[in-house]
């Protein structure tokens, strides 16, 4: 990991398929690791689901101009308060301005969504 990142290079994977291939690493004295952990009372076969999500990261990598007056509000608000971490939309005083500008910004690659995870009806995730 590195200062103010939340994600690295060396990643393990928990089900590897063709297209998601990584390096085998061995950990070293020194090393900083960070953990996705979700908990579930069912059979922990979570998948990703197409339920709106709350939270986000700005993708520090990409540029662009945001041409509306909300979006370009939201994301100097997420630049100046979330540069690098993960916030929640209801963060934001401003609710409609800040789902314009997260709508915006998606389209545009400046942020990422954290996915929902669902399992059987009836099941918790956390």
């Amino acid at each position: 990991m590195k200062k103010h990142l939340n994600d690295g290079n060396e990643v393990i994977i928990n089900k590897e398929t063709p297209e998601q291939r990584v390096e085998d690493w061995e950990f070293a004295p020194g090393d900083v690791v960070a953990l996705d952990v979700f908990a579930t009372t069912g059979e922990g076969m979570a998948k990703e689901v197409d339920i709106r999500t709350t939270v986000f990261k700005r993708e520090i990598d990409q540029q662009y101009s945001l041409k509306s007056k909300h979006a370009r509000a939201f994301f100097h608000i997420v630049n100046t308060k979330y540069p690098a971490l993960p916030f929640s939309i209801r963060g934001f005083e401003d609710l409609t301005g800040a789902r314009v500008g997260v709508k915006e910004c998606i389209a545009h690659d400046l942020l990422i969504d954290y996915g929902v995870l669902a399992e059987k009806k009836g099941e918790f995730i956390a």
